[in-house]
């Protein structure tokens, strides 16, 4: 039987998250087709990584760039 993963969202530093802009929006990652997410709590992915370790790449790519 597979086991279902669920992972908190992931906070970093530089966002405001009750009072982002960019709340409720979702980026598409093309090279996998992964959906990365940024929601009140936290972001989210929907990719492996996020889903074993909690934390990923996509994630970081976004962050960096909206925070830069």
């Amino acid at each position: 039987m597979g086991r279902k993963f669920n992972r908190k969202p992931l906070k970093l530093p530089g966002i405001d998250y009750k009072k982002s802009f960019y709340i409720g929006m979702e980026w598409p990652m093309t090279s996998q087709e992964y959906l990365v997410s940024l929601t009140p709590k936290g972001w989210t992915c929907e990719c492996s990584g996020f889903v074993y370790h909690g934390k990923c790449k996509h994630i970081t790519q976004c962050h960096t760039k909206m925070c830069a």
